[in-house]
């Protein structure tokens, strides 16, 4: 379990058993969330989607691009660009659990 209990701070609360709560820096975090569900989603499409069109292949070089930090891409800054949109949204996703506790 994850805990961003303020958007401004550099770390989040991370669960690690036995109730105990260690704050680690988000930059040692969200990457490996990140690069998790991309490659979740990208099993998940070649699993299971037999029709490749435009869309899926477009998903899949995306997912793609994001597991790696955006590194995967000849545009490499571009996608940098969206990578980080992307963790900042997901601090924004655990930073919100906090209002449902």
């Amino acid at each position: 379990m994850i805990i961003k209990s303020n958007l401004r701070h550099n770390y989040s609360k991370v669960h690690t058993g036995f109730n105990i709560w260690q704050k680690i820096l988000d930059e040692n975090i969200y990457h490996i969330i990140m690069h998790f569900i991309s490659e979740s989603l990208l099993l998940y499409i070649e699993d299971n989607i037999t029709k490749r069109d435009n869309i899926i292949k477009q998903l899949i070089e995306y997912t793609d691009i994001m597991s790696s930090k955006g590194y995967k891409s000849n545009n490499t800054y571009k996608f940098q660009k969206y990578y980080n949109n992307n963790i900042k949204a997901l601090k924004i996703l655990f930073n919100s659990f906090i209002d449902d506790i």
